[in-house]
């Protein structure tokens, strides 16, 4: 199943991002009392048997029957044409780089590099 850390998007070392994403992925599949990894495994089986059940040919084919797309094509579709407009709107609307940002590309420094407090240069 997908998850989420809201905590990556500012966090700034790289190492304690990796750590936290790849602990989020992993955290029920530890082979300890925690894991839910059979558990999701049968959720799955249950969800295509019932599909199969009620006629459809998959567990998304059933959910999706309901919905607004009505298949997964459908939805790649709807999907597919958003994309374009969604990426040239996010691109108009994202902030310009700060004042600070752009005088440090101009010296050559680029967005890897971050002023300390002490006024040295380090790597990101």
């Amino acid at each position: 199943l997908p998850t989420s850390q809201g905590i990556l998007s500012s966090l700034n070392n790289r190492d304690t991002r990796k750590r936290v994403y790849e602990a989020s992925g992993s955290r029920c599949n530890q082979g300890n009392e925690n894991d839910t990894k059979e558990i999701v495994l049968e959720l799955c089986a249950l969800r295509a048997e019932r599909a199969e059940l009620l006629g459809y040919e998959t567990h998304s084919h059933y959910v999706l029957d309901d919905e607004t797309s009505g298949t997964p094509a459908a939805v790649e579709e709807m999907m597919g044409g958003m994309t374009p407009i969604i990426v040239e709107k996010t691109m108009a609307e994202a902030p310009r780089p700060s004042r600070r940002r752009h005088q440090a590309r101009s010296v050559g420094l680029g967005l890897g590099c971050r002023a300390s407090s002490q006024g040295a240069i380090r790597p990101r």
